[in-house]
C-alpha cells in the first residue's frame, strides 16, 4: 500500500498522512497487535491536555529482570514530567534495583511533525541502537511518553509468536464459550 523505499513505518506513516487532515496520525507497529484501546485513548488525550505535545509513545513500569536484560525488549529513560531521554534495547539505567520502563511500539504525531520526521537522515545513534525515535531526540524534537498498566505483548521472537498464537486461541475459546 506504501512505497517499498521506505525505511521505517514512520516513513509508511508520513506517505499516508500527506493526504489526510488529520491533526494527529497514530503509528502501531506491528509487532503490537494486542494493543488496547484506552491506551490509544490515553495518548490521543495528552495532545488534547497540552497543545504543546509534538509526539506521544507508551510505556509502561518494568520488573522482570530478564525482559530488563533482553536486547528485543526496548527501554527507556523518562524526564520527570514524562519526556523521553534515551531509548535502548539495553538495560537502562544499568543498576539494580532501579525504576525501568518498557518502551510500547505505539506513536502519536501532530500531522506536521510526522512529515517533517520524515525528512530526517537516519542518525548515528538510531544506527547503534537500530531506533528510529533516537533520530527524533538527536534532531531535537520532543517525545512524550503515557504511562500505562496495559501488559503489552509485543512480538519480536518465534517465541513472542507462540505466546500471540496462544493467546489468540485462549481469546477464542473464551468468545466461543460466551
Amino acid at each position: 500500500m506504501t512505497s517499498p523505499e521506505h525505511k521505517s513505518g514512520t516513513d509508511r506513516c508520513a506517505e499516508v498522512a500527506v493526504g489526510l487532515e488529520e491533526d494527529i496520525i497514530i503509528n502501531v507497529q506491528g509487532d503490537e497487535p494486542f494493543i488496547e484501546v484506552q491506551a490509544l485513548k490515553d495518548l490521543i488525550n495528552i495532545f488534547y491536555e497540552d497543545s504543546t505535545v509534538q509526539i506521544a509513545t507508551l510505556a509502561s513500569l518494568l520488573e522482570d529482570e530478564k525482559l530488563i536484560l533482553d536486547r528485543n525488549t526496548v527501554k527507556l529513560v523518562k524526564t520527570l514530567s514524562n519526556k523521553a531521554l534515551y531509548f535502548s534495547r539495553s538495560a537502562i539505567p544499568s543498576s539494580f534495583p532501579s525504576t525501568h520502563h518498557k518502551h510500547i511500539g505505539v506513536y502519536a504525531f501532530k500531522r506536521e511533525i510526522l512529515l517533517q520526521l520524515a525528512e530526517l537522515p537516519i542518525s548515528k545513534l538510531e544506527q547503534a541502537e537500530s531506533l528510529e525515535q533516537l533520530r527524533w531526540l538527536e534532531n531535537d524534537f520532543t517525545i512524550n511518553t503515557v504511562m500505562t498498566n496495559m501488559e503489552s505483548l509485543s512480538i519480536d521472537t518465534e517465541e513472542d509468536l507462540k505466546s500471540a498464537e496462544l493467546l489468540i486461541k485462549s481469546r477464542t475459546t473464551e468468545l466461543k464459550s460466551r
